[in-house]
């Protein structure tokens, strides 16, 4: 079996940063199913690590991740397998993205190059974003007729409210193609990218403490 996740701790000043490095080799990334326990692994392996603080998810210098592999050939063969399979497949992209958002220290994803579908999922998963100028996303399901099925829309909908989840998810693409480019300077003037914190710490806003509190 081919490793595609890499784990590096101990860096950072005081030894409390850990990168996790997501690299194909092969310049596309894409999430195959071996991918996708990998990177599920990855996260549960900082479950009882007390000497890690924050985590880098991070992908190539070409891409972050082109979202769901369509030709890997175990995800082709479901077709074959017995009844219970297409739904343990079906289940790997939800439990990878929920474990990343569960995690106990903070995430953050260092996007490069592309980030398609399933790649926005796992970043809209993370604490926080941090992308290139010249890195772009796209969310290409509802032209491909795809069932977005990884929660990445309910997340997008705490990170930056419906209007603009819509036109994320619908107006960017026309077919197959982009109509406009989605890169980090356009996603910059959105909440998305960067310095937002996961949907259920922004459950409860902060109430602005009396009067009587502040003139102290």
């Amino acid at each position: 079996m081919v490793d595609y996740v890499t784990i590096e701790k101990g860096l950072g000043p005081e030894g409390r940063i850990a990168v996790v490095r997501f690299d194909r080799g092969d310049g596309i990334n894409a999430l195959s199913p071996q991918a996708l326990r990998q990177l599920t692994d990855a996260a549960r392996s900082f479950e009882d690590d007390g000497d890690t603080s924050v985590v880098v998810l991070t992908g190539g210098a070409k891409s972050f991740s082109a979202g769901f592999d369509l030709k890997d050939a175990e995800g082709r063969s479901r077709a074959t397998m017995d009844m219970g399979a297409p739904r343990r497949h079906l289940k790997l992209g939800p439990r990878l993205t929920r474990t990343w958002q569960e995690m106990e220290q903070v995430t953050i994803g260092a996007i490069e190059g592309f980030c398609v579908g399933g790649g926005v999922a796992l970043a809209v998963a993370l604490d926080f974003r941090v992308m290139a100028r010249d890195a772009h996303m796209r969310v290409p399901e509802i032209a491909l007729g795809m069932n977005m099925s990884w929660q990445s829309v309910p997340r997008m909908l705490h990170l930056m409210g419906p209007a603009r989840t819509k036109q994320a998810v619908i107006l960017p693409t026309t077919g197959s193609r982009p109509t406009r480019p989605i890169n980090g300077a356009w996603w910059s003037r959105w909440p998305i990218p960067a310095n937002r914190t996961r949907p259920r710490w922004r459950s409860r806003p902060r109430s602005r403490p009396s009067r009587r509190f502040r003139s102290r």
